[in-house]
C-alpha cells in the first residue's frame, strides 16, 4: 500500500487496519470492487454504463 510506502500512517495502523477503515468509510451507495479490469464488463452486462 503506497500510504505504508511513505510512511503515512500518523495511527500507526497495520495493512489490514488501514484496508478495514477505508472500506468501513465508503460513501453510500459506493460499490468496492477488487479490480476495475475484471469488474466494469460484470457492471456493464448488469445493465452500468462507463464513461471516461
Amino acid at each position: 500500500m503506497a500510504m505504508l510506502k511513505k510512511g503515512i500512517n500518523p495511527d500507526k495502523l497495520s495493512h489490514p487496519e488501514i484496508a478495514a477503515e477505508f472500506t468501513n468509510h465508503l460513501i453510500p451507495g459506493a460499490v468496492l470492487t477488487p479490480g476495475v479490469v475484471a469488474t466494469i464488463p460484470q457492471f456493464q452486462l448488469a445493465g452500468y454504463q462507463y464513461i471516461k
